[in-house]
């Protein structure tokens, strides 16, 4: 397995592993239930609030990589860049 196939196999499991713990957090799961939401929370607004942190850290990842390619001239064989 080379370097570059780790980044998608880690990034996928964190991104499932987010989006689960927003609706295992819930206290109403059997054997699966966690501690419950916080007061005022449902499962879909912490669902949501599990997303918007799925997309801030894409976003930030995807930001920084894009810097560290083109400062490093690895993304030369594009065309455009």
């Amino acid at each position: 397995m080379t370097h570059w196939m780790c980044s998608p196999v880690h990034g996928v499991g964190g991104i499932l592993g987010t989006f689960a713990a927003g609706i295992f957090a819930s206290a109403g799961l059997g054997v699966f239930s966690g501690q419950g939401f916080n007061e005022g929370m449902t499962m879909g607004s912490q669902v949501g609030v599990q997303l918007i942190g799925i997309v801030s850290t894409v976003v930030y990842t995807g930001g920084t990589n894009l810097h560290y390619c083109k400062s490093r001239h690895c993304l030369d064989w594009l065309p455009g860049w």
